[in-house]
This record gives structure tokens, C-alpha cells and sequence, in this order.
């Protein structure tokens, strides 16, 4: 027979050994550090030197990096994309598979060589079909004048589901061969934010922080950070998930955001922080609480299903905790979040939308209104080039009312670049095309 595991109450693995109609018997036990829980469901995850989220990198700006990866998948290429990182020069270093390099072939490697700049909070991930919602992701931070004398505390955020993600990309009703949709709900029963705003077509199902989090009710570890009393801590929030919007907070802590997408911002002081798909945002926390733990929350901004926006008493939640030291490590938080007042109102960084419900005593801040502290000038107008472009579905998702497809051969191979061309009635009537500006 197959073998099963057990999550134990504190976390770690107990392996079920199967023989026969035999009744199953205790193995090994795996500690909760050397394992990969997840939700605490079972399913296939890819790992970067053996983690997930992989190794945070911190180096310098302007260094110039030497990035060796081995794909040891067994029957998939990959690539390595380090987002938000110029290039300059070295676009063939950026990771996009057949269009600025070859993927890396299983068990071959590739040294991707290129320069740290600018300063900021960035990430890794694979380009190659859906294997950065799979695991294979982690942070890249490029500090601007010295090394930090703390390291950074990466605060990944992703939705997740209990099957490879490559299995919901093509089960979807709008790829261009339509799947049979299991992951996706029809427009009546599709969750919405408050204001009437469809999230997303897909079904939420589970969601990590750090690579764990809890599904139903299992025991699954949670992902811990820890603060001493009086200290200041950054967190660098970052988003790796493909569907859902979170609203990120702790309880009984404001958070003081510093930067965005690695641009440093004047100091915002919020109580959450709504984050999307790609994004991420520097925040600091005073360690001015008792010494004890509190949750760290995400949770999508559904509430309710459409059309009529029912609202249902349930929240799609995934949460990690804040743990100061001296606090006991045996137990779990029981701290709520904050009760937003008028003398004392919630303040939300990242609005979708143009304002909290009335009465709810939650004020929004745009990122509109942020403002950065480089100075930027404004570029002499020979020097622009401007280019306008209408994201919709009128044919799907398309840009211009042009659907992207493939060329016929990879664009890495150079010209002639065999492009399927653009009918010049795209604007009106919209057309699936190779769509190159």
C-alpha cells in the first residue's frame, strides 16, 4: 500500500506506514522545520534550495550579481525573471521564456549575470507557465549604501490551490481552447468586494503567508515573526499569487509604509494595506505592544456573492503570527482586529475603490497621493514617445482590442519574426493577433 503522514498538533509530520488490510502504524517523525506543509493538504509543490518561499538574496546596488540556476525538475523547462530589476543592457538575462532567452532544460543550468539596480524590495520567479504560483519564488533585496544590520523579513502573500496550477490555468473558460472551468464559478455566484466589484472569475480555495497556511482546520504550522519589545521591525510585503487581492494587517499595530514596488514613499501611517498580484510595499512596526502574540491577517476583499452582493458572514483568511520575545511560543494568538471608530478610524493604503461604506469608520488612502522621496523631472518632449493602450474583453483580454497570440516561431530566434498579423479592424471589431509596439 501507499504510505500517508499526519500533521501533528505542533506541526510536524508523522509518517503513516500502509501494509496490506494491515491497520496503519506510526513512522518516523519529520520536524516541523524540515517540512513543507502548506494548507496542510497534500499536493506537489516546487522548492528553491529545498524551500518556499527560496532564499532571500540581499545585495548592493550596482554590484554585479552572478545567479547559477539548476533545473532539476524532472520533464519541465524553467527560467528565473528577477522582478523589478532594470536590465539595462542585459534584457537576455530577464527570463522570459523564447522571447528574451531559451528556458533552462531539466537537469541543465544557467548563469544569469546582470546588475543590481536599482535599491529596493524586489523578487525572483520562474516565467515559465504557472510555476511561480507552484513555489518557485523568493525576495531579491538591493540595499542602496550599506547592509542592514538586521535582515530583511520577507512577507510573501499568495492565494493557493490543492492542485499543480498549471491544472486551473487550463482548466479555464478563457483560454483559446476553453477548459471545462472546475476552478471557475458562473457571474451569479462570483464573490465581489463590497461596492459590487467582481473579483475575480475564480473560486478561492486557500491562501499562505511565508509558503503556510491552514485549510479547514488542520493543524498546519503557521509562519511566526518575531519582534522584541521597543524594537522597530520593516517588513517587506510582497504578493506572488495569481487571482486575489489581499488587505494586509496586524493586529493592534499600525503600520508605517516606506516604499512601494522598491521606490521609497514618505512615511503613510495605515491600518492595512490592500495589495495586488505583483505588488509590494515596505512597512515598519513598533514592538510597543505587551509582550505577547498577535495575528498577522490577509484577507481577499470578498463580501458577498453577485449579482445582489449577498453578504454572508465568512471571510476568505489567511493568517501568520507576530510573536514578541518572552511570549509563549505554545500558543496561539487571541487578538482581534481593530474596532474602526469615528474618533479613531481605520485608515486602508491602496484603495480599488472610491471609499469605505458610510459608517464604517475606514478612510482610504490612494497611492495617487503618495508621494515618492526622489525628485523626478519631467522629460523634454522630444524625448517621449506616447503611447495609449485600452485594456478589455471585448474578445477576452486583450490590449487594444488585440488578443495576444504567439508568434509562429520564438522570438529569440530573431527576425523574420513570423508574427501573426493585426487586421486592421482590430480597433472595432477585435482580432487574436501577434501585438508587437
Amino acid at each position: 500500500g501507499t504510505n500517508g503522514v499526519e500533521i501533528l498538533r505542533n506541526g510536524s509530520l508523522q509518517v503513516k506506514v500502509h501494509v496490506g488490510d494491515a491497520e496503519d502504524t506510526d513512522g518516523p517523525i519529520v520536524p516541523v522545520e524540515e517540512t513543507i506543509t502548506a494548507d496542510g493538504v497534500q499536493r506537489n509543490v516546487i522548492l528553491v534550495n529545498e524551500q518556499v518561499p527560496g532564499p532571500t538574496l540581499e545585495v548592493m546596488e550596482g554590484a554585479q550579481i552572478v545567479l547559477k540556476v539548476v533545473n532539476h525538475l524532472y520533464n519541465e523547462v524553467t527560467s528565473l525573471h528577477v522582478h523589478g530589476l532594470y536590465m539595462r543592457g542585459a534584457h537576455y538575462m530577464d527570463g522570459v521564456p523564447y522571447g528574451t532567452e531559451y528556458p533552462i532544460l531539466p537537469k541543465k543550468c544557467f548563469s544569469y549575470r546582470f546588475k543590481a539596480e536599482p535599491s529596493g524590495t524586489h523578487w525572483y520567479h520562474s516565467h515559465v507557465i504557472s510555476q511561480k504560483e507552484d513555489g518557485l519564488y523568493g525576495a531579491f533585496i538591493v540595499h542602496k549604501n550599506k547592509m542592514p544590520s538586521s535582515p530583511a523579513l520577507p512577507l510573501f502573500v499568495q492565494d493557493w490551490w490543492h492542485e499543480d496550477f498549471l491544472s486551473v490555468d487550463v482548466d479555464s473558460y478563457y483560454m483559446r481552447s476553453r477548459g471545462p472551468g472546475r476552478f471557475f464559478t458562473i457571474f451569479a455566484n462570483r464573490g465581489l468586494s463590497f461596492d459590487g466589484t467582481e473579483l475575480t472569475a475564480a473560486r478561492y480555495q486557500s491562501a499562505l503567508i511565508n509558503g503556510r497556511g491552514r485549510y479547514d482546520g488542520t493543524n498546519a504550522p503557521l509562519t511566526k515573526f518575531a519582534i522584541s519589545s521597543g524594537d522597530s521591525v520593516r517588513f517587506r510585503l510582497i504578493h506572488a499569487g495569481a487571482e486575489f487581492t489581499f488587505r494586509v494587517s496586524i493586529d493592534a499595530h499600525s503600520m508605517t509604509v516606506v516604499a512601494n514596488d522598491g521606490h521609497d514613499v514618505e512615511p503613510v501611517q495605515v491600518q492595512s494595506v490592500i495589495i495586488f498580484p505583483g505588488e509590494s510595499y515596505d512597512f515598519e512596526i513598533n514592538g510597543d505592544q505587551p509582550n505577547d502574540v498577535y495575528w498577522v491577517r490577509a484577507e481577499t476583499l470578498w463580501s458577498g456573492k453577485g449579482p445582489n452582493l449577498e453578504s454572508k458572514d465568512r471571510v476568505q483568511e489567511v493568517r501568520a503570527i507576530l510573536e514578541y520575545s518572552g511570549a509563549s511560543s505554545d500558543q496561539e494568538p487571541i487578538t482581534t482586529k481593530p474596532n474602526c471608530t469615528e474618533e479613531n478610524p481605520c485608515r486602508v493604503l491602496n484603495c480599488p475603490f472610491p471609499a469605505f461604506p458610510e459608517g464604517s469608520s475606514t478612510e482610504c488612502i490612494y497611492m495617487s497621493d503618495v508621494n515618492s522621496t526622489a525628485d523626478y523631472s519631467q522629460p523634454d518632449d522630444s524625448e517621449v514617445v506616447e503611447y495609449f493602450f485600452t485594456f478589455s474583453f471585448i474578445i477576452g483580454a486583450s490590449v487594444n482590442a488585440r488578443k495576444f497570440v504567439d508568434a509562429n516561431k520564438p522570438l529569440v530566434f530573431g527576425e523574420p519574426y513570423e508574427m501573426v498579423d493585426c487586421d486592421p479592424n482590430c480597433e472595432t471589431g477585435g482580432c487574436a493577433c501577434t501585438y508587437m509596439v
